[in-house]
């Protein structure tokens, strides 16, 4: 059974250079980088300000959503950056979306 794809491709009109980063380190103790990729995207920005314990602001700047796996060499994607228009967001969360039989639907990155 093939199930639809929940981000419209007609909606992933935003391009976008994405560096996704592995959770290890090389010998220069420097994240080790597993994808460098130009693509497109439905993006959707936004902005949330909430306040740390040491009264530190933290604004929370959109979400990036990709048809399909964007890095299937990943199981999970921890950090990375993602520039749009010349502005560089890092990566907060990445979440791979599930269908039924295991695949996945789209990828989903949180960016601050």
């Amino acid at each position: 059974m093939r199930f639809p794809c929940l981000v419209d491709k007609r909606f992933c009109n935003t391009p976008v250079y994405v560096v996704i980063n592995a959770d290890e380190l090389n010998e220069d103790g420097e994240l080790v980088e597993v994808l460098r990729a130009s693509a497109t995207c439905n993006l959707q920005m936004g902005a949330k300000v909430s306040l740390t314990k040491d009264k530190e602001r933290i604004e929370l700047s959109g979400v990036a959503l990709f048809i399909g796996d964007l890095c299937p060499t990943m199981p999970v994607i921890s950090s990375g950056t993602v520039t749009i228009d010349g502005r560089e967001y890092s990566i907060n969360k990445g979440t791979k979306n599930y269908n039924p039989d295991g695949t996945v639907n789209f990828t989903t990155l949180e960016l601050i």
